[in-house]
């Protein structure tokens, strides 16, 4: 039988006892070998039910894995800012990993060949950094349209282009084909992230930053692509959001996202 890679599953909760039902449930659907992963996972202060919820499932299902920790870290005095926060808890998950990791947010809805597909991309494509889609809402000429968090970065103007816009139509429906792309940013909600870029890399936001988005992991990537790490999106790895409000349909070869 041919050996599988050891991963680490990361993810960082905060009150998140709404959510942790549906994490846990996908987690444990993953159509990969329990044995061949650590779970990391930190919580950042919660006041809810969160940390017992964790706790109880790895008292019971912990062996199954190849070691799991759920550690703490504090969340920082005095600063309201979330991107602050965000940093400073996935630093420490950083810190403790002692493989590549696959980092899954705790809100998402994430499909049970992710760690396959991200796994490909690293191996085939040489992918230092690689994640999934899912589609958010924006803005546009009075009008509300579906984007997806994929990005390339326009030097000239100083401005994130998005992957989705390319595949809009005039009825403001995104039909994406899918493709294995090199992009400048990907999400943090669902990625891989080889230990070679932790090793070099930590999370960090730029305050006097005003024309870019201030986001944790757009920071990380562009940061990543500076140092010659490439990222890259699957386009057939779709996961959600449960909260957002999308018509999705997928196809053999492409998926089609309405705002509703």
């Amino acid at each position: 039988m041919k050996s599988r890679k050891k991963i680490t599953i990361t993810t960082a909760f905060y009150n998140s006892e709404e959510n942790v039902s549906n994490y846990l449930d996908c987690l444990t659907n993953l159509d990969y070998p329990k044995k061949c992963i650590n779970l990391l996972w930190a919580d950042n202060g919660s006041i809810d039910h969160t940390r017992q919820l964790l706790s109880s499932f790895l008292k019971k299902n912990g062996p199954d894995y190849h070691s799991v920790k759920l550690i703490d870290v504090p969340r920082l005095s005095q600063i309201e800012k979330k991107d602050l926060q965000i940093a400073n808890v996935m630093n420490a998950l950083f810190e403790h990993a002692k493989t590549d990791i696959i980092n899954i947010d705790s809100d998402i809805i994430f499909p049970n060949d992710s760690i396959h597909k991200l796994l490909f991309m690293n191996r085939v494509y040489a992918a230092n950094i690689c994640g999934g889609i899912t589609a958010f809402i924006i803005p546009e000429k009075g009008r509300l349209i579906p984007v997806i968090n994929a990005f390339s970065f326009d030097s000239m103007s100083k401005c994130f282009i998005n992957v989705g816009q390319n595949f809009l139509n005039e009825n403001r429906i995104l039909r994406l084909p899918f493709m294995k792309i090199e992009v400048d940013s990907c999400s943090f909600a669902l990625c891989f992230i080889e230990k070679r870029v932790l090793k070099r890399l930590r999370c960090h936001v730029n305050s006097y930053d005003h024309n870019l988005l201030l986001c944790v992991d757009i920071h990380f990537c562009l940061d990543a692509k500076l140092l010659g790490f490439r990222i890259m999106v699957d386009t057939s790895l779709y996961f959600r959001h449960p909260t957002l409000s999308h018509k999705v349909q997928i196809y053999k070869d492409n998926i089609v996202i309405r705002y509703t």
